[in-house]
């Protein structure tokens, strides 16, 4: 997911930094300058501790702070739904069972 940190109505450079609560989570390029009147993106990832999640739903949130002077702070949900490993299921449930003759046919 791409979010973007945008300096608007400032004539100052914003320093920003991004921090997440869940260690599933990351944060491409978590801290940054934005001029006035510019963004950055900022790319959030489901990395591969998530490999290791049993199947549920998990919530995390991503925070991005204004650390130059707080203004605008914020945070995002993330919510990693790992759903379980697929399983086999043969049809019918019955046995197979065939009948003939000596030398065919059989069916």
């Amino acid at each position: 997911m791409k979010y973007f940190i945008n300096n608007t109505g400032s004539n100052t450079p914003i320093n920003y930094s991004s921090s997440v609560d869940q260690p599933w989570i990351s944060v491409i390029q978590p801290t940054g300058l934005v001029l006035p009147n510019s963004g950055s993106a900022v790319h959030v990832i489901i990395n591969s501790f998530a490999n290791t999640l049993m199947a549920g739903t998990y919530v995390g949130k991503v925070y991005f702070l204004n650390t130059t002077s707080g203004v605008g702070n914020t945070s995002r949900n993330v919510t990693l739904i790992v759903t379980s490993v697929g399983q086999m299921y043969v049809t019918p449930s019955s046995d197979a069972v065939f009948t003939g003759s000596f030398g065919g046919p059989f069916g």
